[in-house]
């Protein structure tokens, strides 16, 4: 009870104590990850993670939208998912786009430059936004915007392309977000078209490989100087926002993230379980495709575990397992 906390009567009388939710939403993070565990197996660690991340997310543009000018904005907290390629990064995003009725975006920040130089500048990813939207304001200002393969901006993956460093800072504007945005055209002409970005998720993405495999390496087997007294157990490697600035990330960019959420690889059982268990998992989608085309397409116990133990020895993580049963399909649908 609040009480046993403190006097209600010794606050101030303008002061306001909420004992209900001023925003009651019919989702909590728990409909949300019961809704995710729909599509995406395993990763149960990151999908808590992500579902309260974007309730918080949902409540605070809420308040940001209702309040005056004169009244305190919440932060929004923007992530960052690092995990191995075909973990579900970019899916994850998608189910949860679809659920809260969000418009999504993934976009390979590795193929925009610095202002001046021959690429994709960054003021596009808006312009691409409001495309996407069909121009209407309030779709872009409530949507999720995927900057994946964050990790190729840094030094530390050997990729030495010109400018890294210079997006990384411009990155730094174009997430915190203005509340008049001048939108630009694909030639970087002003459009006359405005929208306000402070409320966009920002999320970013990557999977650190080189840097991750060190890291744990060393963790694994530390150097010992001197005699070893005693022997401990290696801890558990976290990317955190620390290791995202030793990464190569810049100081200030990883401050505008508010949490980083790792992805894991997923293992020979989880890919099986993808196979077969979701929604829209690969087997029900060629059982119906089948049914439609009156074909027999349905995967026998061997087949789906080849497809499984292949997938793992290229290491193509979860959309390698549809890249293999459309191999194989191939032949059967051919008539």
């Amino acid at each position: 009870m609040i009480n046993n906390l403190y006097n209600i009567r010794d606050l101030d009388p303008d002061v306001k104590v909420y004992l209900e939710p001023q925003f009651k939403r019919t989702r909590k993070p728990s409909d949300l990850v019961a809704e995710l565990d729909k599509f995406v197996i395993g990763q149960d660690a990151a999908k808590k993670a992500l579902a309260i991340a974007m309730v918080n997310h949902e409540v605070i543009t809420e308040h940001n939208r209702r309040i005056k000018k004169s009244e305190t904005r919440l932060k929004k907290t923007n992530l960052m998912l690092v995990g191995p390629s075909g973990t579900g990064k970019t899916y994850l995003l998608e189910v949860i786009g679809r659920t809260l009725g969000k418009d999504v975006m993934a976009v390979d920040i590795s193929s925009y430059t610095q202002a001046g130089y021959v690429g994709r500048d960054l003021d596009s990813i808006i312009t691409e936004a409001c495309a996407r939207c069909d121009d209407n304001p309030e779709r872009v200002e409530n949507m999720i915007i995927f900057l994946d393969e964050v990790d190729k901006l840094s030094d530390q993956e050997g990729v030495g392309k010109v400018g890294t460093l210079a997006v990384q800072q411009q990155l730094l504007t174009l997430i915190e977000g203005q509340e008049e945005y001048n939108v630009t055209n694909d030639k970087g002409r002003n459009t006359g078209f405005q929208v306000d970005t402070r409320n966009i998720l920002w999320v970013l993405g990557g999977a650190f490989t080189a840097y991750r495999e060190s890291a744990i390496k060393k963790l694994k087997n530390p150097t010992t100087i001197g005699f070893a007294t005693e022997t401990k157990e290696p801890e558990e490697f976290v990317f955190d926002q620390q290791q995202a600035i030793k990464a190569g990330l810049l100081r200030e960019l990883v401050g505008r993230i508010g949490q980083v959420i790792e992805l894991h690889d997923l293992s020979r059982e989880e890919c099986y379980r993808i196979m077969v268990e979701p929604v829209d998992s690969i087997v029900n989608q060629y059982k119906i495709l089948g049914e439609l085309r009156g074909l027999n397409l349905t995967l026998t116990e061997k087949e789906i575990w080849d497809i499984v133990d292949e997938a793992i020895r290229l290491k193509l993580g979860a959309r390698g397992l549809r890249t293999l049963a459309d191999k194989l399909m191939k032949d059967r649908m051919y008539i």
